[in-house]
């Protein structure tokens, strides 16, 4: 007589069934980090700033920049800056950052133009991140 958990000594069907999943899933995670690799190691993902990401790469990559802010910039005010700091700062961006962002009375350098998605503008940062 056999009852719905099989026959004596054999796993119950459903033991099995699970079996099957978890080892697809982790079979999918394989090959799935595998793909994931290959892409990487063979440059097949285009990362210039000249080509439009897909949709989804752009949502993807900007709500990691957004989270990605938040989870560091915590609540608390930021710490006040003497003088000799903030001309360090302002030298800083200068040197690396205005020719694709701007700056109070600079334009952007020409070649961001080309550029996808254009830099954008951070005059008006503080208005927009608390």
């Amino acid at each position: 007589m056999t009852t719905s958990l099989g026959e004596p000594g054999q796993r119950p069907p459903w033991r099995a069934l699970a079996a099957t999943w978890i080892a697809a899933w982790v079979a999918a995670g394989i090959i799935g980090a595998a793909a994931a690799m290959a892409v990487i190691a063979f440059g097949l993902f285009n990362a210039t700033a000249s080509t439009p990401h897909y949709p989804l790469v752009g949502w993807a990559a900007h709500a990691a920049f957004i989270s990605s802010v938040k989870a560091r910039a915590g609540d608390q005010a930021p710490p006040s800056f003497t003088a000799p700091e903030v001309m360090a700062g302002f030298r800083e961006y200068r040197a690396d950052c205005e020719m694709c962002h701007g700056g109070p009375g600079v334009s952007r350098a020409d070649f961001v133009k080309g550029m996808t998605p254009t830099p954008p503008f951070l005059l008006d940062s503080a208005r927009r991140w608390t």
